[in-house]
């Protein structure tokens, strides 16, 4: 097909976005539709050329594979090869388990169906997996290997009725899309079943099921209304926002109206504004651009967490256009101009061999759990956390998470669990996490603890949230069952647990806040945020503490333990790299658990309500240490080691 400049600077209208976006600028909170864009234009060039081979009579499908593999796989092997390097130096065991998997899927072009199982987009955890962005390659891959043969297909068998068949289909799959992200909206994400649509929305144009306009003042409505849709898109949309859905078809519509916008003898403005050389240029650059900025960005942030900050990460973008422009002219502009492997069998072989060698390197870091011998005082440490002498009860009988029924409290008891002297211990993940000192207080002084937990939940009653996180429809549920076994049962103390801050500040995880947020809501309040689940903690907590005091029920409410900056084993990393890398600071501490401590010793009573506060065993004078020289002291960054949780014996021993 004749070549259009315009479509080149369209290229760069969808890759801006998503580099500022992932960079981290809120005035592009929407910049991830710009794979939508890449998707649409992708749809119209390669049904264009489809189209016109199969029609003309030469179509040949070695060809077409032929020029998609030198398009896309010499400069796609050329960052697996640079970032597998940095990955064997930087990523931890588990970390590199997760990236060989992501490497092994990329190498069979199913990377999409990985990060489905695996990550959700907008999710902090996703930003330490350098090939997340994969995923929409994966998706195109899948297009550019069996559309060209249903489309062949179509017209050999069903010629008249092509635009009926694209029509069905497009209208299909955009119903999954539409209803999946109301059902399964990480699968909706990443799958092609549901993203097919917006490739089908080029496929369409380029078939002629859709005809572009002839008259001139149209063609220039059709520029404005397209590039005004695709920036509305960009920065009204966010990670909130359900999508793809309706609210893909924005910038999806805005993006097919700009192509047809450039049909013809005559181009709108806005096309010819696209086919300056500035954008051009930028589009051309637009495909390794997409795979260079980020991997550098994910690392950047792995190596450098506490000093990504604007500076810093200009320069890693500056750092990605360098590599972008290097890989564009040295490996990706030599194999499509054939001056390697100039044949379609060299190709073919030397992409075979690539795929082969990559998918044997993922497998191999598999099957060898990471290869933690990378970081030898890594491994000590671990196994000190993994083997020792203080282990976590066995929690086995106690998952009434998704039961929700009191009979399973019964069996969820430790210490000495025939003993008529009955505690409790309520609260959320954080309750477990200090079971064992509970447990060994409870043998030693003929104590049966009950213990009450629910991940994310607060030890509160009426409470809920208003959040995507998986036990939230259970809180309010859980908080009632648990009640009714207070009242039903003789319990001679209540101690209460939670990782207070997630309540107070929301779930932060690498300096974001998480759609998780840990934000709660009552019967009063539809809206939540800080200063709401402030509020709701306070009076729901109130509530319930009074409840207890009315039944002469001791309560002892247990401040909150630190939260590190990241987890045990990525921070001892770090501090090999950087000896000035500061631990969590008691300050920093102290602060995020002002407002939650400050609601504590409000409800404090000597009669009947102590504070218990855990700052004396889980920080020093200036740090809150996550090890020592020996051991790690945390599971993850917020939940502390059994042979942790044992060292605060000493301050409940009081209550037993």
């Amino acid at each position: 097909m004749q070549y259009r400049a315009d479509i080149d600077g369209l290229r760069a209208i969808a890759i801006l976005p998503v580099i500022l976006f992932h960079a981290g600028l809120e005035s592009f909170s929407g910049g991830f539709v710009g794979v939508d864009i890449f998707f649409v234009i992708s749809g119209f060039l390669i049904t264009t050329i489809i189209y016109n081979k199969i029609r003309q009579g030469n179509f040949s499908l070695v060809y077409f594979y032929d020029r998609r593999a030198r398009r896309i796989l010499p400069a796609l092997f050329f960052m697996l090869a640079i970032v597998s390097v940095a990955a064997w130096f930087f990523l931890l065991p588990n970390e590199y388990v997760s990236y060989s998997k992501s490497l092994f899927s990329t190498t069979i072009f199913s990377s999409n169906f990985y990060f489905w199982l695996t990550a959700d987009y907008f999710d902090s955890a996703a930003e330490s997996k350098p090939l997340l962005h994969t995923w929409s390659l994966a998706v195109e891959e899948q297009y550019y290997i069996f559309f060209p043969i249903f489309l062949a297909f179509i017209i050999a068998s069903f010629k008249r009725h092509i635009h009926l068949i694209l029509w069905t289909i497009f209208i299909l799959s955009f119903a999954l899309s539409v209803i999946g992200v109301f059902y399964k909206p990480v699968m909706t994400f990443y799958l092609a079943p549901t993203r097919a649509w917006e490739l089908l929305f080029g496929s369409l144009l380029a078939v002629g099921s859709i005809s572009p306009p002839k008259n001139k003042q149209v063609q220039e409505l059709l520029g404005i209304i397209g590039f005004s849709l695709i920036v509305v898109s960009i920065m009204v949309l966010d990670e909130n926002s359900t999508f793809p859905g309706l609210n893909a078809l924005a910038p999806c519509l805005g993006t097919l109206m700009i192509i047809m916008a450039g049909m013809g003898q005559r181009k709108s403005i806005v096309n010819s504004i696209l086919a300056l050389r500035l954008p051009v240029f930028i589009g051309q650059l637009s495909y390794p651009l997409y795979l260079w900025h980020w991997p550098l960005l994910v690392f950047a942030k792995l190596i450098l967490p506490d000093q990504l900050n604007s500076t810093t990460t200009f320069l890693v973008l500056l750092v990605s256009t360098i590599f972008s422009y290097f890989s564009m002219r040295l490996v990706e502009q030599p194999f499509r101009q054939k001056k390697v492997c100039v044949s379609t069998r060299s190709i073919l072989t030397f992409s075979t061999t690539l795929l082969l060698i990559f998918a044997i390197f993922g497998l191999h870091g598999i099957s060898n759990d990471g290869i933690p011998q990378r970081f030898p005082n890594f491994v000590m440490l671990q196994q000190s956390l993994e083997k020792g002498e203080i282990t976590q009860p066995d929690q086995k009988g106690c998952w009434f998470l998704s039961q929700n029924h009191s009979d399973v409290l019964e069996n969820c008891s430790y210490g000495s669990s025939d003993s008529k002297n009955r505690v409790m211990l309520w609260g959320d993940s954080h309750a477990r996490s200090l079971l064992p000192a509970f447990d060994t207080l409870g043998k030693e002084y003929d104590h049966q603890i009950i213990v009450a937990s629910l991940a994310g939940c607060p030890p509160v009653i009426e409470v809920t949230r208003p959040d995507g996180y998986d036990n939230a429809p259970k809180c309010k549920k859980h908080s009632e069952i648990v009640m009714n076994f207070i009242r039903d049962n003789d319990i001679k103390r209540i101690f209460i647990v939670a990782r207070w801050g997630l309540y107070t500040h929301g779930w932060y995880r690498n300096g974001k806040l998480q759609k998780a947020t840990g934000f709660l809501a009552d019967e009063l309040v539809s809206e939540t945020g800080p200063l709401i689940s402030r509020e709701v903690l306070h009076r729901k907590l109130t509530k319930t503490v009074g409840i207890f005091k009315d039944l002469n029920i001791p309560v002892v409410l247990i401040t909150g333990i630190p939260v590190q900056k990241s987890e045990p084993q990525r921070l001892y990393r770090l501090q090999e790299l950087y000896d000035s890398f500061e631990e969590l600071r008691l300050e920093e501490h102290l602060e995020h658990q002002r407002v939650a401590s400050e609601l504590l010793f409000d409800l404090e009573d000597p009669s009947r309500v102590d504070v218990l506060d855990t700052t004396s065993v889980t920080c020093g004078q200036i740090y809150c240490p996550y090890r020592d020289e020996s051991r790690l002291f945390y599971k993850d960054d917020n939940h502390i080691s059994p042979q942790r949780a044992i060292e605060l014996i000493p301050l409940l021993r009081k209550y037993f």
